[in-house]
């Protein structure tokens, strides 16, 4: 798409994704960052589950930076690519964490099934993509109707209908198992933590699907879903600052 003119509220909802995908960055460093210091698996995998849960957020804030500096936009391949290709891989790092921190029997078989299912949604929409000469890539991926985003449709909506309702009822029952905690009050803690992030998560998804694009809208969604991240790091990793706020012993 060349030299687009995008009106104020894209805009505006370009430069707050842009700027959840650098908060974002950074979360994930301090979190890789004190997976090396302590050598835990769990905090690996949370870092990338960290970088690759925001991909909605990155194929509208790349592409936001992307007109600043072109004033053109993504094609709509790269778009699919860019939204679509964390989501799964996202997901079974959240599964191995949760199981990892509840059921550790079941982690292996659970995740072995859905990265069956993950292939399977990657194959789909590679070859629909890419492959298939004449395919009807707007009934079987979605509909390029924003200027940023593209409207889902067929497996590809189905499969993020999945992974949000798997990564919502996970985190809200670890949460709710951590919280039960109460004579830990650090993991009590966390657990509110959890709790609150996966919430605005949730209110910030109902009001982009059910309230139409304005731009006050727009910056509420996207600083709702700057605190979320923000509140979902402080789940696992809680440093020395907000320790003290809450009155907990100093790592």
């Amino acid at each position: 798409m060349l030299f687009v003119s995008l009106p104020l509220e894209m805009q505006v909802s370009g430069l707050l994704s842009f700027i959840h995908n650098v908060i974002t960055i950074f979360l994930f460093i301090l979190v890789f960052r004190r997976a090396v210091q302590t050598k835990k698996t769990m905090l690996y995998m949370f870092s990338f589950f960290i970088l690759l849960s925001a991909a909605g957020y990155y194929q509208i804030g790349l592409n936001y930076i992307f007109w600043v500096f072109t004033s053109n936009l993504f094609i709509y391949q790269v778009k699919v690519l860019i939204g679509t290709l964390g989501i799964g891989i996202a997901t079974i790092l959240w599964l191995y964490v949760y199981f990892d921190m509840l059921r550790h029997r079941l982690r292996k078989f659970v995740i072995v099934c859905y990265w069956v299912f993950v292939v399977i949604f990657y194959i789909y929409t590679l070859t629909f993509l890419f492959i298939a000469p004449g395919a009807p890539i707007i009934g079987m991926i979605g509909d390029d109707v924003f200027p940023y985003e593209v409207n889902y449709t067929a497996f590809i909506l189905i499969a993020f209908f999945i992974s949000l309702i798997i990564t919502t009822v996970t985190t809200y029952h670890l949460a709710i198992h951590i919280i039960r905690k109460k004579e830990d009050k650090e993991l009590v803690w966390k657990g509110r933590f959890l709790a609150i992030g996966m919430t605005l998560i949730t209110i910030s998804a109902m009001i982009d699907i059910n309230i139409p694009d304005i731009i006050i809208v727009i910056i509420i969604i996207r600083i709702i879903g700057i605190i979320a991240i923000f509140f979902i790091y402080l789940g696992f990793v809680l440093p020395n600052w907000i320790r003290k706020l809450l009155k907990l012993e100093l790592k």
